[in-house]
């Protein structure tokens, strides 16, 4: 007799966690904090008319523009009472400095200040000649804090007085996505990790080293020494500076605090009767005497961002002459009062600092107070060098185009064993008769990847939010790739044939079109498009482009995508993210970058039931890449970080561990088992374990017994059935298998698997995997 113990409960449409963090955790350096799930209400009701959206834009940015201008008229003050210098240096220290490993905006949920705070306070100080009045903050550093934060905050609201030219709601969409990439202009430094900037910018000196090399008589691969290590070597010199004070600092008596402070810093210290009126002065009070001493040490902070020629030689292992690097560090400097004719309106979104980071002083030294920007700036940096000689220029690009698909190559080859990769497929499209070349496909198993790579970068005018610029960027970056991508994925559905493409290196790549029964479209670009360029449902919203949601494809930088195979260790997982990411992003509202998306992919896999296609939640990811922080960094400094991984119980993880690249059908399965979200994963263990125990207890009627599984929203759902068994033979079930397939598989369900363990001899985690042949894994975008 057959008979069925329970069918268990479909995945229902869960709560959303509140996003409470425990009170007064101390968090241990490169701990992740886990950053919950947040439901965001629409920037606008639905329900709200233009007008009223209209109104609500445009007197936010004229209330916002107003107090810009109080703002900078006080900052300006500020430039007038004390050194411009001091006051960036003293802002690096106690704004932005913070302990190793520890990331207060992902403990916070919020950053206080910004790291581009000081960038425009470095531009807006080279407006008028240096002040140089030695006077300590005092009780005003809490002041130039909140005035720094608000000017900032103040300049990106007031973008929104650009709406006064918005003439209906056609208009707002595109006018909102040039507003919210001027704030990632203003906002996001490095496209990725410092360990990876760092990287591909020497990489990329690299591709035309010799050639520049001849052009310019110098090496630029210790230019970028010099430049990129200056960020460590100023890091060390703060560290150093701190480690002196703190040593001061922990003296008892005052006199011998005095006499090491002189010692340490190479500072008079004053006769006794000097040095009592002082401790007079401070009310005989340790604390408020350490207090007057860290005040005076403030004033070395301005030496901490100041470097000599001979210092910055230091940091290269090549020869480099002097002058040579002085004339080049002249070309990177400002003076005092040169960008008096600036309009201070551009700083913000074209601040003149990423151009010329230094500043050269009287005394032949350069300053900087953005050396922690350096890994972001390198690449542009370096191409704006090479810009000065264009047939150099013009042959670097064409490398760096041939640089990324090698880098992808190698990525793909090294993340997917049991695949097939192969690259520059040209093809004949017979609709316009044009040759195209695809730059990368993955075949494996069932499922193809379709590449397209683009190594253009986001300019300058295009971060600013200009209409034309941007857009254009979008197109080229995003557009483009994803038009290429979905043409040769329908070339190859339309002719499911075995092709012999050709290629420029002469191999001939086959592929059988018919035995490919997925398609997964991706555009890879070597810079980041940040949040818009992880969201193509705001490039149809936008009218960017007059595709609809389906013909387009996600686009992912290569840093990103680098980090996410990494984390991804089993292929099945790379590949359910990259089919489920181009699913979630055209279906879900949500606003976040792509390793915010990679984050929120981690805890559930994009499981999220019914709600991934409710048009009314939102979905406020923007902090969920904080989580893989601290593994990225700090592995880069080798120091052991727990690995984040996708929410599996360990059967479900073991199960899939066990399939991987090994058997019929391996992928299939494994897709299928990564649908299920993660408590559905605990049932359905914990009820095959009760039909297992009922079977051996002898308490089940039928002779053979299995647990059914239903997992997924009702437009996707799958199902997953534990079979245990004993007594039978391979044949027999073979036989029973394929009955339990022909009972259980409906219409409507995308994908079935049997998880068959056998209660006489059982093999952990399984003893046989099954499945019907007949899948539709994919969604209808």
């Amino acid at each position: 007799m057959l008979g069925q113990t329970s069918v268990m409960p479909v995945s229902k449409k869960r709560k959303k966690p509140v996003n409470k963090k425990p009170k007064n955790k101390k968090f241990k350096p490169y701990e992740a904090v886990k950053q919950q799930m947040r439901e965001m209400a629409h920037v606008f009701p639905l329900e709200m008319t233009f007008a009223e959206r209209h109104k609500i834009i445009v007197d936010a940015g004229e209330n916002a523009a107003v107090k810009f201008e109080e703002n900078y008229k006080k900052l300006q003050e500020f430039f007038g009472r004390y050194d411009p210098l001091y006051l960036c240096s003293f802002s690096i220290l106690y704004f932005l400095g913070h302990k190793e490993g520890i990331d207060k905006e992902a403990i916070d949920g919020e950053m206080e200040f910004h790291s581009f705070f000081v960038e425009t306070m470095q531009a807006l100080m080279l407006f008028d000649k240096r002040t140089q009045f030695t006077i300590p903050l005092g009780a005003m550093a809490g002041e130039l804090h909140d005035l720094l934060r608000d000017m900032n905050r103040n300049q990106s609201m007031r973008y929104s007085t650009m709406g006064k030219n918005v003439k209906d709601a056609n208009e707002l969409d595109p006018l909102l996505l040039r507003i919210e990439m001027m704030g990632d202009t203003l906002a996001v430094r490095n496209w990725a990790y410092e360990p990876q900037m760092k990287v591909i910018t020497f990489e990329l000196v690299e591709l035309t080293r010799d050639k520049f090399t001849a052009v310019f008589d110098y090496d630029p691969v210790a230019l970028f020494e010099v430049i990129l290590g200056l960020v460590e070597h100023t890091n060390e010199k703060l560290n150093g500076f701190l480690q002196k004070l703190r040593l001061v600092l922990l003296e008892k008596n005052y006199r011998v605090m005095f006499e090491k402070y002189s010692k340490t810093f190479n500072v008079p210290i004053g006769s006794e009767e000097e040095q009592l009126d002082i401790w007079e002065k401070s009310g005989r009070n340790m604390k408020k005497f350490k207090g007057y001493l860290i005040a005076h040490s403030d004033f070395f902070l301005t030496e901490l961002n100041t470097f000599g020629i001979d210092e910055m030689l230091t940091l290269t292992s090549y020869n480099f002459e002097a002058e040579k690097l002085r004339e080049i560090m002249d070309s990177l400097s400002y003076h005092f009062g040169d960008l008096s004719d600036w309009d201070k309106d551009h700083v913000f979104l074209n601040n003149p600092v990423h151009q010329r980071p230094f500043i050269k002083l009287d005394n032949g030294r350069y300053y900087s107070g953005v050396s922690y920007l350096f890994y972001h700036l390198g690449i542009d940096l370096w191409e704006n060098l090479l810009r000065t000689n264009a047939k150099l220029f013009n042959q670097y690009l064409l490398e760096k185009g041939k640089y990324l698909e090698g880098k992808l190559a190698a990525l793909f080859r090294k993340e997917f064993p049991n695949g097939k990769v192969l690259l520059g497929s040209q093809w004949r499209c017979p609709d316009t008769g044009k040759t195209f070349e695809n730059d990368l496909i993955l075949l494996i198993e069932e499922f193809a990847v379709i590449v397209e790579a683009k190594s253009g970068m986001v300019t300058s005018p295009a971060r600013r939010g200009a209409p034309d610029r941007l857009f254009q960027t979008l197109k080229e970056l995003m557009v483009e790739p994803s038009e290429q991508a979905m043409r040769f994925v329908e070339y190859l559905k339309k002719n499911p044939v075995i092709h012999q493409f050709k290629t420029k290196s002469r191999e001939i790549n086959e592929i059988d079109a018919s035995k490919i029964k997925y398609f997964i479209p991706l555009g890879v670009t070597l810079s980041s498009l940040g949040a818009i360029g992880s969201n193509i449902k705001k490039l149809v919203d936008a009218k960017i482009t007059d595709k609809k949601l389906e013909e387009l494809a996600p686009s992912i930088s290569f840093c990103d995508l680098e980090i996410i195979f990494d984390i991804l260790e089993l292929q099945a997982e790379k590949l359910h993210y990259l089919a489920r990411r181009r699913e979630f992003d055209a279906h879900a509202n949500f606003q976040g970058d792509e390793l915010d998306l990679f984050g929120f992919y981690l805890d559930n896999g994009f499981n999220i039931g019914e709600t991934e296609f409710d048009e009314n939640f939102y979905l406020q990811l923007t902090l969920k890449s904080k989580e893989l922080d601290p593994y990225v960094l700090g592995t880069a400094k080798s120091i052991k970080v727990k690995k984040p991984r996708l929410a599996k119980t360990k059967f479900w993880e073991d199960i899939l561990k066990k399939l991987d690249g090994k058997g019929t059908n391996w992928l299939q399965s494994s897709y299928i088992l990564l649908h299920a979200p993660f408590q559905d994963q605990i049932e359905f263990e914990k009820k095959f374990n009760l039909l297992k125990d009922l079977i051996r207890k002898g308490k089940m009627k039928n002779d053979h017994n299995w647990a059914s599984f239903l997992s997924g929203p009702e437009r996707r759902r799958y199902k997953i059935i534990g079979y245990p068994y004993e007594n039978i033979s391979r044949d027999d079930r073979l036989e029973m298998l394929n009955e339990i397939i022909h009972r259980e598989l409906e219409e409507d369900i995308r994908g079935i698997m049997i998880i068959g363990a056998d209660l006489k001899m059982p093999i952990y985690p399984y003893n046989v995997i099954a499945g019907a042949d007949k899948t539709n894994f994919f969604d209808e975008l």
